[in-house]
Order: C-alpha cells, then sequence, then structure tokens
C-alpha cells in the first residue's frame, strides 16, 4: 500500500476549488518535496503580460494555479495514481493533507501540512520555506513516540476478557478512543480481530 495524500488549493477567500487524491508518495519527503520542487518560487498574479519570459513561474490566481498543480501530478493521460475528488471530502485514507492557499499578501503561496495521525500540523507557512526533511523528521518521532505508548495484543485480548476495570487493573493506559472500541468492540475490525484471536 502507499502513502495517500490529499492536497487542497483554496481560492482567496478560503474555498475549497480542488480536492485532489494521491495514492502514493504522500509524505513529506516525496509529495512535499514535489511540492516544493515546482511550486515554491511560483508568483501569484491577478493577470499577466505574454511577455513574461518564465511563465511556468506564474499563476493567474489560485484557480489557474490549481490547474497547474493537477496537471503537474497527472502530465499524461494515464489511469490511476492521481484523482480529482469532491470539495470537502475526506477520511479517503489520506495520511497527509497539503493545503495551498494565499496570504493576505496575493502574490505569496502558503502550505499547511497535516498528518491525519492525530491530526497534527507538520507546518503551516510560505511553501517557499517549507523544509520536507523537517517534516518527515517530526512524524517519524511522533510515529516512534505512539510506539513507545502502544501496548501489546496481549494486553489489548486481557482487555476486551475482562473489561476495562480488567485492564485498569493490570495497569493497561487506554486512551478514549480504545476504551470505546473495548466498550464496544463490534464498531472496528481491528478489535473484532483481537476478539476472534482471544476467543480462539
Amino acid at each position: 500500500m502507499g502513502t495517500r495524500s490529499l492536497t487542497i488549493v483554496r481560492d482567496e477567500q478560503g474555498n475549497e476549488i480542488v480536492n485532489m487524491y494521491r495514492q502514493f508518495d504522500g509524505y513529506p519527503n516525496g509529495h512535499g518535496s514535489e511540492l516544493l520542487e515546482r511550486f515554491a518560487s511560483t508568483r501569484l498574479t491577478r493577470g499577466f503580460s505574454p511577455d513574461d519570459t518564465d511563465n511556468t513561474a506564474v499563476a493567474n490566481g489560485m484557480e489557474c494555479l490549481a490547474a497547474q498543480v493537477v496537471g503537474h501530478f497527472k502530465p499524461q493521460m494515464t489511469p490511476g495514481g492521481i484523482y480529482l475528488y469532491p470539495a470537502g471530502l475526506r477520511d479517503c485514507g489520506e495520511e497527509y493533507i497539503y493545503e495551498l492557499y494565499s496570504s493576505k499578501d496575493p502574490s505569496t503561496l502558503n502550505l499547511k501540512v497535516t498528518s491525519t495521525f492525530g491530526d497534527i500540523v507538520l507546518y503551516d507557512g510560505t511553501l517557499s520555506e517549507f523544509d520536507p526533511k523537517a517534516g518527515q523528521e517530526k512524524m517519524e518521532r511522533i510515529w516512534e513516540k505512539s510506539r513507545e505508548e502502544t501496548f501489546t495484543d496481549d494486553e489489548v485480548i486481557a482487555a476486551i476478557q475482562g473489561g476495562l476495570e480488567t485492564a485498569k487493573e493490570k495497569g493497561v493506559t487506554l486512551n478514549a478512543e480504545q476504551e470505546a472500541f473495548i466498550e464496544d468492540p463490534e464498531q472496528d475490525a481491528d478489535v473484532k480481530l483481537m476478539r476472534e484471536k482471544a476467543d480462539g
């Protein structure tokens, strides 16, 4: 499975005009690096002159930029990989959300990068100052910390078999979401598998 992402482009009023889903390489060192490399020097304008020598570095507003983003990531008419979804659609399996927007200075292109693992904002600022490596390292530290706080399958099974009180007596620390799963395990596929393992 690839690292899925969504790239949102917003107009000057903050309305979502493009919601682009990418199946693979959605992590900051992948998709984030590509956004930086291709669009960091892009100048947002309202109107432009045919005399502009490098039209690839100009976007005539956020709507023009949105078309450029899609064209960059899907240059050939090949199936798969990149899809356009309705504005506002989320929970498509994305692990990262990249939002391109302009600021009060209409010529400045900004980027917000959010990990859906805990809704953590990894970056929010000008695209030209985005550091994909720093974003990736921040996410890796978060994953490492979460692994330290994760309990074993046996602890989950004990909690499912004995309920919350047994889990707490055994010193298993559960967050609210995990407690909800144990109270009603049928609501989650992973917990169902744990229950089957416990019953088996």
